[in-house]
């Protein structure tokens, strides 16, 4: 991320640092969004060429061009969360809290390799495809796009190739490392709440610690890690919401442009790019559960603690201290969320909900080709 110059860190006008990011925008913008508009305009009439423009580069694109933007411009408070991801693991004194910690840590390392991992494989598939079609076809662009002068002419042709091929790298890249830094920070806030699940079991058992000092720790642990995920989720519900959208239009459009292929070439439909289909058809769905799967640990750990709350030993309290536990038994019946937009809530129900509305879309459109037929 460094690299890409969208690591968290306060952004100032004086620092050369912030304004690393303008080279990967400038590629992606100039090489790869502007050309593909272009062309996308050009073949406006022709609806198998709109497809195949939107399917696979350029809704792409487009979506890591804003979470260029978005990450980039929340640099400081990003940097803010970090720090105090940094503070939470300093304090931890009991080695079951730090398994539990570290349980989701693990899950973030995981899914950070393997998604980076799905990424870069798909670039290289795509690129393999691509040069393969070279030797049949001529000279392609690493994506279809249109330039409004001569560029098939060496070295126009090489220049624009090497632009595209590293705009692609950018936005892939980017594309991928943001959803897996966001996936990092919620889950990071999953282990907090399952640490302080576990102090609010074991209330009042040391009887060496005053029962008072304890739940106001819990309250402003809890309080902590509400405003943790309020900014994330002000941050950053806005890109979710066109992450979700994308998502969808990229699943009927990609698996409708695979139909066509399938059915109009048949059997001289090479192996490799029908191979490729599969591939980046995994991907968005992989992309899409992150999301929702980060979405519903979250909501799950922060709705235990009610449980929390009864399985301690509530009943040897005295009962003044005893009722103070119902406020944090009412406050954890609103669980914390992960919103797209505020429109909706990620969570399993909204991963099977895109996917039964991306395959509506995609009767609706081999319907209507099949009658236009």
């Amino acid at each position: 991320m460094k690299f890409m110059g969208i690591w968290p860190e306060e952004r100032r006008f004086d620092r050369i640092s912030s304004y690393k990011v303008l080279i990967g925008i400038t590629f992606v913008f100039l090489f790869c969004t502007i050309p593909q508009y272009m062309l996308l305009y050009i073949n406006r009439s022709d609806f198998d060429l709109v497809m195949e423009n939107l399917s696979v580069d350029n809704i792409n694109g487009t979506i890591s061009f804003l979470k260029m933007i978005f990450f980039w411009s929340s640099g400081g408070q990003i940097k803010d969360l970090l720090t105090a991801m940094e503070k939470d693991w300093e304090e931890v004194n009991r080695m079951e809290d730090k398994d539990k910690m570290m349980k989701y840590a693990k899950y973030s390392r995981i899914l950070s390799t393997k998604v980076n991992a799905f990424c870069y494989s798909l670039i290289a598939i795509y690129a393999t495809a691509r040069c393969l079609s070279m030797r049949t076809e001529g000279r392609l662009y690493f994506f279809p796009s249109y330039f409004p002068f001569e560029t098939m002419t060496s070295p126009l042709f090489e220049f624009k190739f090497i632009g595209q091929t590293i705009g692609a790298i950018y936005y892939s890249v980017t594309y991928t490392a943001v959803d897996t830094f966001l996936a990092m920070l919620i889950l990071h806030v999953c282990g907090q709440l399952s640490r302080l699940r576990n102090d609010l079991i074991h209330l009042n058992t040391d009887p060496r610690k005053n029962f008072q000092m304890q739940l106001n720790y819990i309250v402003e642990r809890h309080n902590h890690l509400n405003r943790f995920v309020d900014t994330i989720e002000r941050r950053f519900n806005v890109m979710l919401l066109f992450q979700i959208l994308g998502c969808t239009l990229q699943l009927c459009m990609e698996c409708f442009h695979g139909l066509m292929l399938m059915v109009d070439d048949g059997e001289q439909m090479p192996v490799l790019e029908l191979f490729f289909f599969t591939f980046y058809i995994v991907y968005v769905l992989l992309q899409l559960y992150l999301y929702c799967y980060v979405g519903e640990q979250l909501w799950f750990e922060s709705t235990e603690l009610a449980r929390a709350a009864y399985e301690c030993k509530w009943y040897e309290l005295l009962p003044n201290e005893a009722r103070t536990l119902l406020l944090i038994i009412h406050r954890s019946r609103s669980p914390l969320r992960l919103t797209a937009g505020k429109f909706c809530i990620l969570n399993h129900e909204l991963y099977s909900a895109v996917l039964k509305t991306s395959m509506s879309y995609l009767s609706v459109l081999r319907a209507t080709i099949t009658k236009d037929e």
